[in-house]
């Protein structure tokens, strides 16, 4: 199983330093995340585009087996949809695999019996609707249903059976077994955006860049649920493992299973963002001065 990454820089570019304390801080964290995941994966790989390639690669030092320029595709993409980076890096993998994010720090290997399953993730996130802050499937059914858009079966289906109580699933770690589930469920995702129902009506949608998280974890989510035990589908018997339990042993029991992902605000609180710079700067010093030359420090 081989690690990647995506960097898809549109969304990047489009928002300054992308919710870091500033540049550097982001750029520090490629490193903690690449350098740390390196040692437990026997090859590692980097889906961007071609600004992304020269910033991480050529300019930071970032060393990968593979580096694909692929993400350069998405360049008439709306920024906003910031997740399209991610699934068009899921669904273009041929080999099992672990994606991780940016602002994710693998500290220790993955237990094996989790990555041997068809798919394995973070963790689960239950939400209600109206309540949550990231999730708000509903607000882009209404939007869409109301002017003739579509929506895939499994999300109507979800939205459903599950009434007010909803689900998505976290994927700052995410990958598996199953490519042929991981590559429908992403292609899915990418026709609710460029559905000729939808295509007209998206770009009019409020608060988009926050709609994002839905296409990835939201119908992932949808979909492992309406297809696991339904008679007929391909996916009947898939299966999902999840490295954490719940949204709170994610955030309060990491050091058990070695894995830290940085979520929202953290990222801009100047006591971690100076724990980051100090571990970066012991353990990766000639990386460190390269962000510091790259960083305009």
């Amino acid at each position: 199983m081989r690690a990647v990454w995506t960097f898809w820089t549109k969304p990047f570019l489009a928002n300054a330093s992308w919710g870091w304390l500033s540049e550097r801080h982001h750029l520090l964290s490629w490193i903690l995340s690449v350098e740390t995941a390196r040692h437990h994966f026997p090859s590692i790989c980097l889906y961007t585009d071609s600004h992304g390639a020269y910033l991480l690669v050529d300019r930071l030092g970032l060393r990968f087996d593979t580096v694909s320029t692929a993400l350069d595709s998405l360049r008439h993409y709306d920024p906003r949809w910031w997740t399209l980076g991610k699934l068009h890096a899921y669904r273009s993998e041929t080999s099992p695999f672990v994606h991780i994010d940016s602002d994710a720090y693998l500290w220790k290997a993955i237990d094996p019996s989790i990555i041997a399953g068809d798919l394995f993730a973070q963790n689960a996130e239950y939400f209600s609707l109206g309540a949550s802050e990231f999730y708000m499937p509903e607000v882009l059914e209404s939007f869409l249903l109301k002017r003739g858009g579509w929506l895939p079966t499994e999300w109507l289906w979800a939205r459903t059976v599950f009434g007010a109580c909803q689900k998505g699933i976290a994927c700052g770690v995410f990958g598996g077994q199953n490519l042929a589930f991981i590559r429908y469920y992403a292609e899915l995702a990418f026709r609710l955006i460029t559905d000729s129902r939808n295509a007209a009506l998206l770009p009019n949608v409020p608060h988009k860049a926050r709609h994002a998280i839905l296409l990835e974890q939201y119908l992932l989510s949808a979909c492992v649920d309406y297809h696991h035990g339904r008679e007929g589908s391909p996916f009947k018997n898939l299966t999902v493992k999840f490295l954490f339990d719940s949204f709170e042993d994610a955030y309060f029991d990491a050091g058990r299973i070695g894995l830290t992902h940085l979520l929202a605000n953290t990222k801009k609180d100047p006591i971690l963002m100076r724990r980051l710079e100090d571990r970066v700067a012991q353990n990766y010093p000639d990386l460190y001065d390269r962000c510091l030359l790259v960083s305009g420090r």
